[in-house]
C-alpha cells in the first residue's frame, strides 16, 4: 500500500471520528486532509488548515462541517440556476423588500386584518428562498456557505422545482393592498 493511501485514510478516519490526532500526526496528513476535504466540498481551493491556529478548532471546524454537509446539494448544484444572475437576484430581492415596507404601512393603517399578515408571512418567505439562492451563487462567500444556501432552498422549494431549477415569483401573486 502506498504512502499517499495510508495518508489518505488517515485524513478519512480523523476527519470522521472523536479522536484528536497529535500535532506530529497531524502535520503527517495536513495536506491530505485538506485534499479529501475539498473532494467532498467543505473546504473551498481558497481555504486551507493553518499551523497558526489550534489543530482541535480547525479539526473540529471540519468535523461540523462534514457532518452538515452530508446531505447538501453539492454547489455544482447551483448551475441548475444559472439563468438566474446575480442582478437578477438582487432585483427580486429589493422588490420584495420594498413590498415587504409596504405591508408594513398598510397593516399598521389596518391593524387586525389577518389577511394582510398572512401576505406578509408569505413575502417574508419568499425573500427567505431569494436570499439562499443569493447565497448559494455568490463565488466569495466560502463553499460550505454556498452550500448551506443551497440546502435551504432545496428544503423551501422541494425536491421536485429544485432539480427543475423554478424558483418562485419574488411577490406574494394574492390580492392587492394598494
Amino acid at each position: 500500500m502506498s504512502l499517499f493511501i495510508i495518508r489518505l485514510s488517515l485524513a478519512c478516519s480523523l476527519l470522521t471520528s472523536e479522536r484528536m490526532p497529535t500535532v506530529a500526526e497531524f502535520a503527517f496528513v495536513q495536506p491530505h486532509l485538506e485534499f479529501v476535504s475539498r473532494a467532498i466540498e467543505i473546504m473551498g481551493d481558497n481555504e486551507g488548515l493553518s499551523s497558526k491556529h489550534p489543530i482541535e478548532n480547525q479539526l473540529q471546524t471540519l468535523r461540523r462541517d462534514y457532518v452538515e454537509l452530508t446531505q447538501a446539494p453539492l454547489s455544482s448544484a447551483g448551475h441548475i440556476f444559472l439563468y438566474l444572475d446575480s442582478v437578477t437576484v438582487q432585483e427580486a430581492m429589493r422588490l420584495n423588500r420594498e413590498h415587504q415596507r409596504r405591508l408594513e404601512v398598510i397593516a399598521q393603517l389596518h391593524p387586525g386584518r389577518n389577511s394582510i399578515s398572512v401576505e406578509q408571512d408569505i413575502t417574508r418567505e419568499l425573500y427567505r428562498a431569494w436570499d439562499a439562492l443569493d447565497d448559494a451563487k455568490r463565488c466569495s462567500f466560502s463553499i460550505g456557505y454556498r452550500r448551506r444556501g443551497l440546502a435551504r432552498l432545496r428544503e423551501m422549494l422541494g425536491d421536485d422545482a429544485f432539480q427543475r431549477g423554478e424558483m418562485p415569483f419574488p411577490l406574494p401573486r394574492g390580492e392587492s393592498w394598494e
